[in-house]
């Protein structure tokens, strides 16, 4: 299968853009709509208290029915309550869905690396003399002193 520098397979790369592409032409826009659902600015029920406070109003707007004032502030309440509980409840479940799914793009999920194991040679400080440790950090150990250390024989070229 072909692939590109970051290891894509083509074909997958060829049905994303398909998607992508009829996504546009329908006018879609996932991510918005997503965030919108996060926000509660989408959906069109009403949340499960406002059938409740209206069972509630009702018996209390007889009650006070010729108490204008009282009235007047339990209607403030119940535009209050209309503005905040309908067409737009989105059930905290369904949020918390959207935002985990939004965080994915945001901080993409990453494959574990293993750190163990050894570069083809065994490399040991403590084995360095103290000398050789300040040529190497200082940058003045020569190619030669390097490839001696390397090899065993530290002491080879460590007089110069």
């Amino acid at each position: 299968m072909a692939t590109s520098d970051k290891k894509t397979p083509v074909h997958s790369r060829k049905r994303t853009k398909e998607l992508l592409q009829r996504l546009e032409e329908m006018g879609a826009d996932p991510l918005k709509f997503a965030v919108d659902v996060m926000d509660g600015r989408e959906l069109t029920t009403d949340h499960p208290f406002l059938k409740v406070l209206y069972n509630h109003l009702r018996p209390l707007r007889r009650a006070i029915k010729d108490d204008k004032e009282a009235l007047r502030a339990m209607e403030e309440l119940e535009d209050v309550a209309v503005k905040y509980l309908r067409n737009g409840h989105v059930p905290i479940e369904i949020r918390s869905r959207h935002a985990l799914e939004l965080l994915q793009y945001m901080y993409p999920k990453r494959k574990s690396v293993d750190h163990s194991g050894t570069i083809g040679m065994q490399l040991n400080p403590d084995s360095m003399s103290d000398e050789m440790l300040t040529r190497i950090m200082t940058g003045q150990a020569t190619a030669e002193e390097m490839m001696a250390f390397l090899e065993g024989t530290e002491d080879a070229g460590a007089a110069n």
